[in-house]
């Protein structure tokens, strides 16, 4: 099983705004996770870009995937499990017809999005407005995440996570995958995640984890990242570090769109800080794109 040994490996960007490029539309409660039963080709070609820009690694298109969304949404728990299972298949289809015209070896990350996601409210970039508890948690995850393990992924990346108490709910379910897992937070400023949490107090969680591979930032404003790298550092982190930051935009969760605007090149300056400050895999979250990717391929990867 591939677990990432290289010292450096290039993520791929935001997977909306791929699917946007291509005419998919994501305004909906499922987002990216609406098109896996009607318009998968869609996120294949969105994947397939990104491995065609220099991506070494894809995610696939499980972030707002969830047995509860989906039954909510119509479907029944059979096809909903079915459809968890297949975001694991497209990002294997690209795959096959990337590997098909290149030899270099290329990597899938299953995603398991936050609570939040299935709220579709934003509390991804806030924090939640109310307190969710053990239980609620434990059941949302519980059930997705194996199956999504059980898939034909390479590493399982838990990302988007901004509290907590769903921290400590994910660290307890890993130690039971078959899969080692990369965790990534969203968080509001150099030292904590977006529920007000220390950074710190997420190393000192996390470091004992075995399945645990990588602690990271993700779907954070750019800005913050140099000051969250030196936190996790100097708290001892010893395993590979993960940065996939936002374009520093404005999220709009009713019209889920972001506003604002982003430049590869100003990207590429940060990201050659990050590779410098101890950052192992680097990519973009949300509103970072091909021509983003293409760019931190040719100076960071090539």
């Amino acid at each position: 099983m591939a677990v990432l040994e290289k010292d450096f490996y290039l993520l791929d960007g935001g997977l909306s705004n791929a699917i946007k490029k291509l005419g998919g539309n994501v305004n909906n409660q499922l987002w990216t996770a609406d098109l896996i039963h009607h318009q998968e080709e869609v996120i294949k070609n969105a994947h397939l870009n990104y491995l065609k820009s220099g991506a070494e690694i894809i995610i696939s298109s499980s972030y707002q995937a969830s047995i509860k969304g989906f039954m909510e949404n119509g479907f029944s728990h059979e096809v909903a499990i079915d459809l968890l299972k297949k975001t694991t298949e497209i990002a294997q289809s690209a795959k096959e017809e990337y590997r098909a015209i290149s030899k270099r070896e290329v990597f899938i990350a299953g995603s398991i999005g936050p609570y939040a996601a299935y709220l579709a409210d934003g509390s991804e970039y806030k924090g939640y407005d109310e307190a969710v508890d053990e239980n609620t948690l434990r059941s949302f995850h519980n059930e997705r995440l194996k199956i999504i393990d059980a898939t034909d992924i390479d590493v399982l990346a838990v990302e988007t996570i901004p509290s907590l108490e769903e921290a400590k709910v994910l660290n307890d379910l890993i130690e039971k995958c078959e899969h080692k897992a990369w965790f990534s937070f969203s968080c509001k400023n150099e030292k904590q995640l977006n529920d007000g949490t220390d950074i710190i107090d997420i190393v000192s969680l996390l470091k004992h984890n075995n399945n645990v591979m990588a602690l990271g930032i993700n779907c954070t404003h750019p800005k913050y990242i140099l000051g969250l790298i030196s936190e996790i550092l100097n708290a001892g982190w010893k395993k590979k570090l993960v940065i996939y930051p936002n374009a520093g935009m404005v999220y709009n969760p009713y019209t889920k769109t972001w506003l604002g605007t982003s430049s590869p090149e100003d990207f590429l300056t940060l990201a050659l800080q990050w590779k410098e400050a101890g950052a192992n895999i680097i990519g973009g979250c949300c509103e970072i794109s091909e021509e983003h990717i293409h760019l931190l391929h040719k100076r960071l990867v090539s």
